[in-house]
């Protein structure tokens, strides 16, 4: 009884650090995607597959999960000047609105939302020019 009470009052820091890694484990293995967003599951650096809406479980340190917003998106792009086939200057003011629905094409080609607008507003300005 004695050799047992000296074991538990040796043990007993390393069981609340125990407590700790174990929930925090359990912490991060719990991923909540809300109505509006969609998850892609990344493992180990390559993307393995899509999460919809609700609660989903991953392996923590291993899976980590991107979030991406599949509402309507608006981009207001600065108004640009350019010239007509006339050599007339033109103000044009242009928005652009997107919506990703495909996340793994989205993800292999853009992996990020930043990266994404940027390449919209290239095409945009691009296709301006072409038409004047």
């Amino acid at each position: 009884m004695v050799t047992l009470n000296l074991i538990n009052q040796r043990l007993k820091p390393y069981l609340f650090i125990l407590i700790f890694i174990v929930s925090l484990c359990l912490f991060q293995s719990i991923v909540i995607i809300r109505d509006y967003e969609q998850g892609l599951k990344i493992r180990l650096g390559n993307p393995k597959n899509t999460l919809n809406t609700g609660f989903h479980l991953i392996i923590p340190f291993i899976d980590h999960v991107v979030r991406f917003d599949t509402r309507l998106q608006i981009i207001d792009t600065p108004p640009e000047t350019v010239n007509t086939k006339e050599k007339k200057p033109l103000e044009v003011d242009t928005y652009i609105k997107w919506k990703i629905d495909d996340i793994m094409k989205f993800y292999k080609t853009n992996a990020s939302i930043s990266k994404a607008e940027l390449n919209l507003e290239n095409l945009m300005r691009t296709t301006i020019r072409n038409q004047f």
